[in-house]
């Protein structure tokens, strides 16, 4: 038997004002996995599953595409702090080798 609540307006407007609170993070996450700003969508799981087969068969190298932090300062700050991270991982093994 299936116990779960019925949908009613009030959880929906509270479902749908908690999703535009974590919208630009959302965003940034779908931006950092795919690369592109087209593909930073609500279909953003199903092109990342695929990214492996698609990276397979291009020749050059595979950049993201920039995205502009004016509008969203947020999305730079997390731009930046994945950066920090990622630089600070290299270092931590290159010390080790």
């Amino acid at each position: 038997m299936d116990e779960r609540q019925p949908l009613t307006n009030d959880s929906l407007s509270e479902a749908a004002d908690a999703f535009e609170r974590l919208r630009p993070r959302l965003f940034g996450i779908a931006y950092r996995i795919l690369g592109s700003i087209a593909e930073a969508t609500r279909l953003a799981i199903n092109v990342a599953q695929s990214a492996r087969v698609r990276r397979e068969s291009y020749v050059g190298p595979w950049l993201p595409e920039p995205v502009d932090t004016s509008v969203d300062p947020q999305v730079g700050a997390e731009r930046g702090e994945a950066l920090e991270l990622a630089v600070l991982l290299v270092l931590e093994k290159l010390n080790r080798s």
